[in-house]
């Protein structure tokens, strides 16, 4: 889609995957993607398209939070915490609201460092 992309005058921005919250029995954040990252990072590379590499940066915020502060990135609630959910859940791959918002914040400062013509069209907050 990057050509059809640029055909339509559009600026394409390629993304990586966000990690899942899954570390080893030594605290260490285990890779659960294969090569997915590895073959956009290829085709940014191959088409010359800025590429925001999330799985980096998020492997980063969810490392130094470690196993257990990590969770709060990610939806774990506990049995009855909300209504629409009676059960407890504890999901290492969606985000929290603060799981969200700071990816998303992630995102915005690798959008203005790598794609300075689209920083005007970002919110700061």
């Amino acid at each position: 889609f990057v050509r059809e992309a640029r055909a339509a005058g559009a600026t394409p921005v390629l993304f990586t995957s966000i990690v899942r919250r899954q570390f080893n029995a030594k605290g260490v954040l285990e890779d659960t993607h294969g090569l997915y990252p590895l073959v956009v990072r290829d085709v940014a590379r191959e088409l010359q398209v800025p590429l925001i590499d999330l799985q980096l940066r998020t492997e980063e915020l969810v490392q130094r939070a470690g196993p257990d502060s990590s969770k709060a990135l990610y939806v774990f609630t506990t049995a009855g915490q909300f209504s629409a959910f009676p059960a407890a859940r504890e999901d290492n791959t969606h985000l929290s609201p603060r799981g969200a918002s700071a990816v998303a914040r992630l995102a915005v400062q690798e959008l203005r460092a790598r794609v300075p013509a689209l920083a005007r069209l970002l919110r700061a907050d």
